[in-house]
């Protein structure tokens, strides 16, 4: 894993020094080494974390006999096999990158990104017709981001990347903003920025003569309500078990992120068939509904690993500002948090870690998925009589700060608001922080959103029963533009690589051909996954309720981030809020009628990133 960066299109003052710049400000991803070479009009830029081939001679760019030049960030699983294709190819390295730079140049681009498997982002130039490709792997794990204007292109595995270049005032986009407050997060392809934007995965851009075009190289197939799959269980174990084989190839230390759940148990019990001395890794909470320790504790003493586990003692300031440096634009997931510090205690002992990552979504784990059909129902009722009741049951019973999943109230609220959301528009389907009505109360200019790539993606799978079309618009959004975003830069914080074996796309394909009853089964969430490794996963793990990667956020903004909050929000009159909308939130909030946590989380984010305007 590693950090790439590069410009095409234009001539800066000093070539050299704006090279140094981009790997400045990418040397967390790639702390062995870094590189660069520059001619004419085009510059690209390296800095290496060493996986595989850990010698001098994977440094990059890496160039070809024929003129091709590569930056490469990730890793490719099947290297070894697409190395015995090659002819008449002399190597340098044992490297998978010299192997990509050797195909391409031996098969061309098309028949290479159809050959590899693996997460993956890399820019080609193409010296002999002064042209350069950029290419995002199938699922979208690997960052790529670029700056187009004019003809111009600069690119960078990170925002700050073209942050360094550009400098400082770079032109808000409205319309990524407003993303922003409605989900939590600014789906792919928008940023915060104008002309700014993330490249979509499996695709490759192609900039030519100042013009750029782009394509799509892969898809998931159209999925389906019927499937068709003989021996689907053999098949969907002999799949994973392949993809966590191929991710365990490394020449630096490996080993296993292990929670409480399902999915992070699978992957632990098919790297201990090749891992004697497999190492796992956890961390506790002080909140005992979101902590997972002693379930992690549990299942690493199942699977015989080297378990290691850390409580952690957040440093509420200190951590805002390196998450929000990291992303380089408003990002409110709060599991980042514990994501960077699960990554910090890994990377003490490891430089690669695999996850449970998209299971999730491929097979039907979150409980969004069991009550969407229920809402339908539930909607038939007038909000005249819904929300009064529902409010007052609130105000009578209030709302715990804590997980959600324990406290029938805050079930019920949920549920009811979510209820409320779908009868305005069937498309919102996804979980929205905001509507535009709440943010014009505290941001008055904000404007409303032109374009969401989460309701393309809803129209596009509207055909299919509700909750399936829930999951795969999770598949095709959430689970690329927040959780596979969230994963890379928190690691990459540390130099830690992290691989996701369920992300394979021979998984996700055969996911596409499972039906809505193989993944929800009544109310047995991920059924299918369930009944496949029920012979080598202990029944007490299958059945553990699912607790998510969460913090007690209702909690802290009573105890530990009140005063923060309080400063750094609430009384500062010449900051981006209108405050009387928060303080009317806040007094709900500290009195447990509502549990705004979640929303007071983006506030914090949002206001930390302005700082950096």
């Amino acid at each position: 894993m590693c950090g790439i960066a590069g410009y095409i299109g234009l001539q800066p003052r000093d070539p050299r020094q704006t090279l140094i710049n981009f790997n400045e400000a990418i040397k967390h991803r790639g702390p062995d080494a870094s590189g660069f070479w520059h001619k004419d009009n085009i510059g690209l830029s390296h800095t290496r974390l060493s996986i595989i081939d850990l010698s001098d001679a994977g440094t990059q760019p890496m160039h070809s006999k024929h003129n091709l030049h590569l930056v490469f960030n990730g890793e490719i699983y099947n290297f070894n096999s697409l190395k015995k294709d090659l002819t008449n190819q002399e190597f340098k390295s044992h490297s998978d990158s010299e192997v990509l730079l050797n195909y391409i140049d031996q098969f061309g681009i098309d028949k290479t990104l159809d050959a590899i498997e693996g997460m993956y982002a890399f820019a080609l130039y193409d010296g002999n017709d002064q042209s350069l490709y950029l290419v995002r792997d199938r699922m979208g794990q690997k960052p790529l981001y670029y700056w187009h204007e004019k003809g111009q292109l600069v690119f960078g595995s990170e925002l700050s990347v073209i942050k360094s270049y550009l400098g400082k005032n770079i032109p808000l986009d409205q319309n990524g903003i407003a993303l922003y407050w409605k989900y939590g997060y600014i789906p792919t392809p928008h940023t915060a920025y104008k002309n700014i934007f993330k490249l979509p995965q499996a695709t490759v851009l192609h900039w030519k003569q100042k013009k750029i075009s782009s394509k799509t190289y892969w898809s998931i197939p159209p999925v389906s309500e019927n499937s068709q799959i003989d021996n689907i269980l053999d098949e969907l174990n002999n799949r994973i078990q392949k993809s966590v084989q191929q991710r365990l190839i490394s020449d630096a230390p490996l080993g296993v992120f292990l929670s409480g759940g399902l999915d992070s148990a699978i992957i632990t019990s098919y790297a201990k068939e090749s891992i004697e001395d497999l190492k796992t890794f956890s961390m506790g909470m002080n909140d005992k509904s979101f902590d997972e320790s002693a379930d992690a504790q549990n299942s690493a003493e199942q699977f015989n690993t080297n378990h290691i586990s850390k409580n952690i003692s957040y440093e509420f300031e200190n951590d805002l500002k390196n998450i929000v440096q990291h992303f380089g634009e408003p990002y409110g997931d709060p599991s980042s948090l514990p994501t960077y510090h699960l990554s910090r205690i890994t990377s003490e002992y490891m430089k690669v870690a695999l996850s449970g990552d998209g299971a999730d979504e491929l097979f039907g784990g979150y409980y969004r998925y069991l009550i969407r059909d229920k809402m339908d129902a539930f909607s038939k009722i007038p909000g005249w009589i819904r929300n009064p009741f529902v409010n007052l049951l609130a105000s009578i019973k209030k709302e715990p700060p804590g997980f959600y999943g324990n406290s029938f109230i805050k079930k019920l609220v949920l549920f009811n608001n979510r209820t409320d959301l779908l009868s305005k528009s069937k498309y919102n389907i996804a979980p929205i922080v905001f509507s535009h009505e709440e943010v014009k109360q505290f941001s008055p200019d904000q404007e409303e959103i032109t374009e969401d790539p989460i309701v393309q993606y809803a129209d596009r799978y509207q055909q299919l029963r509700a909750p399936h079309q829930m999951m795969w618009v999770d598949t095709m959004m959430y689970l690329e533009s927040d959780i596979n975003i969230k994963v890379d830069r928190m690691s990459m914080a540390h130099g830690l690589e992290v691989r996701s074996p369920f992300l394979d796309h021979r998984i996700c394909e055969l996911a596409a051909q499972l039906t809505y009853q193989e993944k929800l089964n009544g109310n047995n969430q991920k059924y299918i996954l369930k009944q496949a490794v029920k012979n080598r996963i202990p029944q007490n793990i299958i059945n553990r309720p699912k607790k998510g990667f969460g913090l007690p956020l209702g909690l802290w903004f009573q105890t530990n981030l009140k005063q923060y909050f309080e400063k750094n929000i609430l009384n500062d009159s010449n900051g981006p809020f209108d405050i009387a909308p928060l303080k009317k939130l806040w007094a709900e909030h500290q009195s447990n009628k509502k549990d705004h946590g979640l929303k007071f989380w983006q506030f914090c984010i949002y206001k930390e990133w302005t700082k950096s305007l």
